[in-house]
């Protein structure tokens, strides 16, 4: 099938599911630095289906956001059914926390058409397979992640693989309701990431990492809550994030290569 890219550097990868009775294959695209390595021109043109795949897969994300937080990012997936429809994306941003490297997942979504079939944890396999292969060639054998998502079943997914990971919703207390607090590494780390990328927030629970305030003048986005067939997972969701609409968790993970290659497709 042809393939759209928006950059000519861009690689592809394959990506085969099985749907109903039957082995369908998506195109993802990586694209390194997208701001630099997209044309200008080709900018507007792809805020333009980066938007339109938001609003079908979760909400109306202003185009000053989509810029910030995708144009901008450091890897971005994005990801083509066989007609060439924008049917997923993952962008993954590069910073510098407290001297230390910290990769973060994104404004992930894949349009509800094609939910079911493990598209969004194969695209951030992929993305995280090609930062270690960069890191593993500077000597780096883990890596470390910290995210803001509103999603259990994302943290349920990124608990299998890490090493490492706070909030872990597999430590929830049924007795207690509750988890440890946030030891004093990750409590910095949180804060100063938070502080490092300007996100917006009024309100940070050392339990939990749980933050509040972006859906403030965003209420049309907020995630309602979802059942989840593990009970630890769906237990710490609703005492953790849908308690109260609008609550996000910031996740701090740390991910070794075997991890990786135990847990992703």
């Amino acid at each position: 099938m042809s393939v759209k890219k928006y950059s000519q550097i861009s690689q592809i990868k394959k990506i085969k599911v099985l749907r109903s009775t039957q082995h369908e294959t998506y195109c993802a695209e990586i694209i390194q630095k997208p701001y630099e390595n997209v044309s200008e021109h080709k900018h507007d043109e792809l805020l333009r289906e980066v938007h339109d795949l938001a609003k079908r897969g979760w909400g109306d994300f202003d185009y000053d956001y989509l810029e910030k937080n995708v144009l901008e990012s450091y890897l971005l997936c994005l990801l083509r059914n066989d007609r060439g429809n924008l049917v997923g994306m993952a962008p993954i941003k590069r910073v510098k926390v407290l001297g230390r490297t910290i990769y973060s997942f994104g404004l992930s979504i894949v349009d509800p058409d094609f939910r079911g079939l493990s598209l969004l944890t194969r695209m951030s396999t992929v993305l995280v397979r090609r930062i270690f292969a960069e890191n593993i060639i500077r000597g780096r054998g883990r890596i470390e992640f910290v995210f803001i998502t509103p999603n259990i079943r994302t943290m349920g997914a990124i608990a299998r693989a890490a090493n490492f990971i706070y909030p872990n919703p597999y430590d929830f207390d049924e007795k207690t309701k509750t988890i440890p607090r946030a030891d004093d590494e990750t409590w910095e780390t949180v804060k100063e990431y938070l502080k490092v990328t300007k996100e917006k927030y009024r309100k940070l629970d050392r339990n939990g990492c749980v933050m509040e305030g972006f859906y403030d003048n965003r209420p049309h986005l907020i995630v309602k809550g979802r059942d989840h067939i593990d009970k630890k997972l769906h237990d710490f969701g609703e005492k953790y994030l849908y308690a109260t609409p609008g609550r996000e968790i910031v996740v701090r993970a740390k991910i070794d290569l075997m991890g990786v290659l135990k847990n992703g497709n």
